[in-house]
């Protein structure tokens, strides 16, 4: 956990640290030439807000973990207290009749004829004292802890689905965050391509926030900017 916050951490920096500095160096170009068209969009203003919210995410959640677990701990404490006070004492025996057949046979000799066995039946009761009054632990209370136990539990694989959600949307952020890098070296100028712009044999390009764009109403393919913190390649 704490290595995806690291990461959604460096990806919010890295976004906001390339983004001030194309926001403060914007204002630098050598202006003011008439602008024909800017594009791409460039989608560092989106990976900077997204890794903001998956950063607060992330942290959130943990948080949230953090007190689901510190509970459970403590359920279990003293689900561990109380059945330490387990005391068989507390259990008296207490005698349960159970029935059982105890008949026999016996001789019955007529006054004329021959003598037969014949079984006389009879029921007798045995006390069992495997029953017991009482409650040697406290079993309700015990029962109340296990419970709480099994909610955290079931809360904490709750923030852990969140978590893996949040992760897949990472993907989303490094990707437009690669985007970003590729598209401003793909507008960047090096110091031929100045010079080579200044003999007109190359058109200009400048990177402009979304903000400067709709601003100065440069053209552009976008009516409006997925993100104010985006950038424009424009020439």
């Amino acid at each position: 956990m704490k290595k995806n916050i690291l990461i959604s951490g460096i990806i919010l920096i890295s976004a906001l640290c390339l983004f001030l500095f194309l926001f403060y160096n914007q204002n630098k170009i050598v202006a003011q030439e008439e602008v024909k068209l800017c594009a791409p969009e460039i989608p560092i203003g989106e990976a900077m807000e997204e890794s903001a919210v998956l950063l607060s995410g992330f942290i959130s959640e943990l948080q949230a973990a953090n007190y689901q677990i510190s509970k459970e701990i403590e359920a279990a404490e003293e689900m561990i207290n109380l059945a330490e006070q387990c005391d068989i004492k507390k259990c008296q025996p207490v005698c349960i009749k159970v029935a059982y057949e105890c008949g026999y046979w016996t001789t019955i000799c007529p006054p004329k004829g021959k003598c037969t066995n014949v079984y006389v039946p009879k029921t007798c009761y045995r006390c069992e004292v495997n029953a017991c009054s009482g409650q040697p632990c406290p079993n309700e209370q015990i029962r109340d802890e296990f419970n709480k136990i099994e909610t955290r539990l079931s809360q904490i694989v709750g923030l852990s689905g969140r978590l893996k959600n949040m992760l897949n949307s990472k993907i989303d952020v490094v990707d437009k965050l690669a985007e970003s890098r590729q598209e401003f070296d793909n507008c960047a100028f090096s110091p031929s391509d100045w010079l080579a712009a200044e003999r007109g044999e190359k058109t200009p390009r400048y990177s402009l926030s979304c903000t400067m764009v709709l601003k100065e109403n440069f053209p552009r393919k976008e009516e409006e900017c997925k993100s104010l913190y985006n950038f424009f390649c424009c020439q």
